[in-house]
């Protein structure tokens, strides 16, 4: 059963006049402020431990799901980028070596029609 604040402290003034105060202080360090029932045990903190590691444990696996889906997400946004960059790449350089050789051709025009003159 737990003391009330009135108890503690009728208890504590009665300890000073047995033992006296310093006794008194040091006996009462040991009176928990609450019913014994209501302390912690060694095993309630392990049990809380391991839920606590459960815990963990479940939040590790989720964050490491959604960074995996993030990845592969941007890895495939990526791809598909990189795609699209190699494609106009090719029409350009498909254009620019269309314009050249016809530019080869126009001039080996005027080349020949200047050697025929």
């Amino acid at each position: 059963m737990a003391l009330s604040d009135q108890q503690r402290h009728g208890l504590h003034g009665r300890l000073e006049e047995v033992l006296g105060r310093e006794h008194a202080a040091a006996l009462m360090t040991q009176i928990p402020p609450t019913g014994w029932a209501d302390m912690a045990t060694k095993q309630d903190l392990a049990l809380l431990g391991e839920r606590l590691d459960a815990r963990i444990e479940r939040v590790e696996a989720t964050l490491d799901a959604r960074i995996d889906g993030v990845e592969a997400g941007l890895e495939a946004k990526i791809e598909t980028s990189e795609h699209r960059i190699l494609g106009a790449l090719h029409r350009e350089l498909n254009i620019q070596m269309r314009i050249t050789v016809l530019a080869l051709a126009a001039t080996g025009s005027v080349i020949i029609a200047a050697v025929r003159l």
